[in-house]
Parts: structure tokens; C-alpha cells; sequence
């Protein structure tokens, strides 16, 4: 039998935890909650397009570390499969995200356990499980 070869879009997500507190965003057309991030350009690094995607909507410049999690997934409004990629990341000392109010509705600093009880999209969820599995 022969494999089907995946055709979709590339979703980053970055998690940052600064001084025991975790940062998750809302998007503008949703109630749930996410981790910030975006997608992946036509020639981009995904390292490099995370970066990009945390500037253009938080304002901050990030260093984007490890890879910890990926699946793939349907997106929940257009059914487009998607392949997750979930990285740790930390923003630069000093600078607190100014979200772009045309993607980003808000962002908040919040605890582990806060996270646990956070309306979130099924993959971010799946994704927290996994790094709250380990202490960074």
C-alpha cells in the first residue's frame, strides 16, 4: 500500500516560562487560549520564523531554543491538516510583550497550575502536558 504523503501548513508555537510564570496568548477571533506563535513562510527556518512571528505580534525579540513537541493536527476552522511544532523559547531581558491588537486579543503571565486550568486548543494542551512533565 502506498503512503500518503502529508500536505498542510506548518504551525509554530513557542513556550516561555520567566521567573515561574508561563506566557499564553488569545487570539482575536477565539475565547482559547494558546501559545504564541505562527506560521511557517516559503523558505523560512522555523527557528527563524518563530522569531519573526513573536516580533511582529508581541513586539519582543526572542531566542528560540529547543524543539520539544510536535504533532500534527487539523486546524479547528478550516480543517487544513497542520504539522505542530513546539519549541522553548526565552524573550530578552527586559522586554514585556505589547501584543498587536489586529492578531493578538491578549497575552498573560501565569502560573503552572493556572496553565492546567486554561482553556486551550487540544494540541497546546497536549504540548503543556509534555512540558510540564520536565522542570526548566
Amino acid at each position: 500500500m502506498e503512503s500518503e504523503h502529508f500536505v498542510g501548513k506548518v504551525a509554530l508555537r513557542g513556550i516561555i516560562e520567566r521567573k515561574g510564570l508561563i506566557l499564553v496568548a488569545r487570539d482575536v477571533k477565539d475565547d482559547i487560549w494558546e501559545w504564541p506563535g505562527g506560521r511557517l513562510h516559503m523558505g523560512e527556518h522555523p527557528r527563524a520564523a518563530l522569531a519573526r512571528e513573536f516580533k511582529e505580534e508581541l513586539g519582543v525579540d526572542v531566542e528560540v531554543g529547543e524543539m520539544f513537541y510536535t504533532e500534527q493536527w487539523k486546524h479547528v476552522r478550516s480543517g487544513t491538516p497542520q504539522l505542530f511544532l513546539f519549541f522553548q523559547c526565552t524573550i530578552a531581558d527586559g522586554q514585556e510583550p505589547r501584543p498587536d491588537l489586529t492578531e493578538v486579543a491578549e497575552v498573560r503571565w501565569i502560573t503552572r497550575d493556572e496553565l492546567k486550568a486554561l482553556p486551550m486548543w487540544e494540541d497546546c494542551c497536549r504540548a503543556a502536558d509534555e512540558f510540564l512533565k520536565h522542570e526548566r
